[in-house]
């Protein structure tokens, strides 16, 4: 997911054209072409991200329960995103759910939600996928077909479309 949201603004910046089912076609082409050590690095990136997230969500944890006395709420960080930006990952997620409430079945949102909070969804996956498929802007150019199909395969996202 690191290269493909890289890749991706490459494309997007290079071709503006181009709809998001075609741009993911460029970057799974471009993937297909990255030799095994490249693609190690960018696995290897994933994993130093889902290091930090481990001890980011441990701190939060904490916090949660030294909190919890006093009433004041500890913000939760989010898989995927930098430290810096870790409290946008709520926001981004609200605007996932309004584009599949326009686009896809009402059970879409609740289903990516019910995986995430089963633990069968990292936050990293559904972040990166919501950036690169375009879902957290307002552009005419989201796929949320495409969004579906990463988080969950093509035949659950053609039955979660409208």
């Amino acid at each position: 997911m690191i290269f493909a949201e890289g890749e991706r603004s490459k494309i997007v910046a290079s071709q503006p054209s181009l709809d998001g089912k075609e741009v993911t076609k460029l970057v799974a082409s471009a993937w297909k072409k990255v030799s095994k050590g490249d693609k190690a690095t960018f696995e290897n990136q994933a994993k130093v991200d889902e290091k930090r997230f481990d001890r980011e969500i441990k701190a939060y944890e904490k916090a949660v329960a030294k909190t919890s006395a006093t009433g004041k709420k500890a913000s939760k960080p989010k898989k995927g995103a930098p430290p810096a930006e870790t409290a946008h990952g709520a926001k981004e997620l609200d605007q996932v759910g309004a584009v599949l409430a326009k686009h896809a079945k009402p059970k879409a949102m609740a289903d990516v939600t019910k995986m995430a909070l089963a633990g069968n969804l990292k936050m990293t996956q559904i972040l990166i996928a919501a950036k690169t498929y375009r879902m957290t802007t307002r552009s005419k150019k989201c796929d949320p077909k495409g969004f579906l199909t990463e988080l969950f395969g093509v035949a659950k996202a053609k039955a979660l479309m409208k």
